[in-house]
């Protein structure tokens, strides 16, 4: 029976506590004045832009899920999903794309 390299399950387990890590994050009430504005003109939006926030962190502990089950369609996804990322990050700033890599 072959073993699933440590390095896959090093980054499926990170993939996982990232994404509750950050699911956590975003179900937590703004502190300050200021980000309670931005969450009531954030909430003002279209509901499919406002579940967004809360479909990233799950779509993100789910392939983390899947990848340790082996499933080669998570592990493909996680790639496109930070690549995303960094390609985002390139082109908010070069600071940026450093900074998520």
């Amino acid at each position: 029976m072959n073993r699933r390299p440590r390095s896959i399950t090093f980054l499926s387990g990170l993939f996982i506590l990232l994404g509750l890590v950050a699911l956590s994050l975003s179900l937590l009430p703004p502190v300050n004045t200021s980000d309670i504005q931005a969450m009531s003109e954030f909430k003002s939006q279209h509901p499919f832009q406002y579940s967004l926030r809360y479909l990233g962190p799950i779509l993100v502990s789910a392939c983390g899920v899947f990848v340790l089950r082996g499933s080669n369609w998570a592990r493909w996804l996680l790639v496109v999903w930070v690549g995303l990322h960094v390609v985002l990050g390139f082109i908010h700033s070069p600071l940026s794309a450093m900074v998520h890599t």
